[in-house]
């Protein structure tokens, strides 16, 4: 038998299903920190693997992005409605994103509030320099 590093959080009945060929997993069970963290990674997993070319592939890895999300409400003592209530919120103050707008570059004027936030994420949002006109 050979044996793989895994280092894999993974769904409830995959464990039985991998015991049932045979497989030896070693195992354990997360603390509810490890948990919501793996959670988190397991967003960015899932989300990293939507592909926008097949419109079932694309269902099937909403289906699990929702299932994660479920797990993380059901873990932190919420439901999707608390979710759907500040999302109405924020959609009322904000929108959606349902026009579709995407902002390219912004000048912003000397002194407002966003610049320091701009500035202390360079990486994300470097600042052009010299003429802006």
């Amino acid at each position: 038998m050979r044996k793989f590093v895994y280092q894999k959080f993974i769904r409830d009945k995959i464990l039985d299903h991998m015991l049932g060929q045979g497989e030896q997993p070693e195992h354990h069970i997360l603390n509810d920190q490890d948990y919501l963290l793996e959670l988190k990674n397991k967003i960015l997993e899932e989300g990293s693997e939507i592909t926008l070319d097949d419109h079932d592939k694309l269902l099937e890895e909403l289906a699990d992005l929702q299932e994660v999300i479920d797990c993380m409400l059901n873990a932190i003592g919420e439901n999707s409605h608390a979710v759907k209530e500040i999302q109405d919120k924020k959609n009322s103050k904000l929108g959606s994103f349902g026009k579709r707008v995407f902002i390219d570059t912004v000048a912003i004027p000397d002194g407002n509030e966003w610049i320091k936030y701009l500035e202390s994420n360079p990486d994300r949002y470097p600042e052009i320099k010299g003429d802006i006109n």
